[in-house]
């Protein structure tokens, strides 16, 4: 079971790793477009910023810190867990 505080940091740390990647997405020199171009590299990368991805990435953290916190509940209350 995550404590808050690391489930906090795993949530922060999670969500400035996609704001990175989506921001690195502004910069277009010839090799980083190139190198975006790449199947791999571009399904992780991705091609073009959008301001409203952030706003999605924000979403997802906050509903999965929720689902985490809920999830935990339910297990901490579970008292016939088989161990």
């Amino acid at each position: 079971m995550l404590q808050r505080s690391a489930l906090l940091r795993v949530a922060i740390g999670s969500f400035l790793i996609c704001v990175a990647i989506e921001l690195q997405q502004i910069y277009q020199a010839p090799w980083a477009v190139r190198f975006r171009n790449n199947r791999v590299a571009g399904t992780f990368l991705g091609h073009g910023f959008l301001w409203v991805d952030l706003v999605r990435y924000a979403v997802g953290t906050v509903i999965g810190v929720g689902v985490a916190i809920v999830a935990e509940g339910r297990w901490s209350l579970n008292t016939h867990a088989v161990p």
